[in-house]
């Protein structure tokens, strides 16, 4: 692993610990799968100063962050508390790592990227919060004014069997899903982290698509091979058109609508 590894995933919010375990497991350590792992940037201060904090976790999926200051410091999220009387609490997070998107490579002619549980679907849409009636659904839509119409996170489905996942990984278990695994073998003790929350970016729809900001600060992608590239905005173009060239290249359909952010 070179120093430049290191050094471009610090400056786009990985921890260096982090970087030679996601090549490893890129390489066969999950049930002896070849995958291609993309990983959109995150803050770089926030994930180094309170990652070995134990009374802070990564942000999960449904909190929503009440305040746009990035910094050293820890997001402060209002959170709705898992009580029967909806109270709500206050919890600092600090920012995930996003998975952008997982594929795994096949020994096809020519090799070809298929994309990890394809059907994880997540469609946000504007609605009143008072709308959803599953409580976990509700428990989004109140802190995301957003409702969840239809969520199957394959990434977080359990597996029939655990053959072939490094012992590292999972230890014993003979269940598991892909985040716990993940998890588990790049964050080893810090594993309760959950530094990885959800599955890929490239699930969560909005009418239909899903959607990539123009303005991404950048990507980190760990291939088969174990070599990682950073694509980050530059004078020779955004990172993510660069991604978007990324995926030509490498003959994996391109499934985003480019747009800018409000």
């Amino acid at each position: 692993m070179s120093p430049s590894d290191i050094e471009r995933a610090e400056e786009l919010g990985m921890l260096p610990r982090h970087v030679g375990m996601l090549k490893s497991f890129c390489q066969g350590l999950y049930k002896r799968k070849k995958l291609l792992l993309i990983v959109r940037a995150t803050n770089r201060g926030a994930v180094a100063q309170h990652y070995n904090n134990k009374n802070r976790s990564a942000k999960p999926l449904w909190a929503k962050n009440k305040s746009s200051e990035f910094g050293g410091k820890a997001r402060t999220t209002e959170a709705i508390s898992g009580g029967s009387d909806g109270e709500r609490v206050r919890k600092s997070y600090f920012p995930d790592y996003d998975l952008q998107g997982v594929y795994e490579l096949r020994d096809t002619a020519p090799p070809t990227y298929y994309r990890m549980f394809a059907g994880n679907y997540v469609n946000f849409q504007k609605v009143d919060a008072a709308a959803p009636s599953n409580a976990k659904v509700r428990q989004v839509a109140a802190t995301e004014n957003a409702l969840i119409t239809k969520m199957v996170d394959k990434f977080n489905q359990r597996e029939p069997s655990a053959k072939g996942i490094a012992s590292a990984a999972i230890g014993s278990a003979e269940k598991h899903t892909f985040i716990q695994a993940l998890n588990a073998f790049v964050c080893g003790e810090h594993a309760h982290q959950h530094m990885f929350q959800h599955g890929a970016q490239d699930g969560f729809l909005y009418q239909g698509r899903p959607v990539l900001d123009v303005d991404e600060k950048g990507f980190l992608v760990f291939e088969p091979t174990g070599n990682m590239l950073a694509l980050v905005s530059d004078e020779l173009g955004t990172a993510s058109g660069k991604l978007r060239d990324y995926y030509a290249r490498n003959r994996i359909s391109w499934p985003y609508v480019l747009r800018k952010n409000s």
